[in-house]
């Protein structure tokens, strides 16, 4: 059974402390600081660089575990925007070479 309080006080621990939740995303630097996971995915990315060509199979893959942190669908308010969607997926395309 769902509770309102505890449901919330697990959500707020998602949330990294060091951005307000009222605070304005505007680069890249600051999505990497409030979702950990878009770094490890876009480092994944450059790592994938170094031991193959990476293939559009590997974008689509990367791109959809993305779109999970980023964009209309993100967990965290802040990074609902087509801003940070674009920028996520501009910094995997410098980092597959594609």
């Amino acid at each position: 059974m769902h509770n309102r309080i505890t449901d919330a006080a697990l959500w707020v621990d998602k949330i990294d402390p060091w951005i307000p939740p009222t605070a304005e995303i505007n680069s890249l630097d600051d999505i990497k600081q409030a979702c950990p996971a878009v770094r490890r995915i876009l480092n994944r990315a450059r790592n994938l660089r170094r031991y193959r060509r990476p293939h559009w199979r590997h974008y689509e893959a990367f791109k959809a575990k993305l779109t999970i942190y980023v964009g209309w669908h993100a967990e965290d308010e802040r990074l609902r925007s087509s801003r940070c969607y674009e920028l996520c997926i501009s910094a995997l395309t410098k980092e597959l070479r594609i």
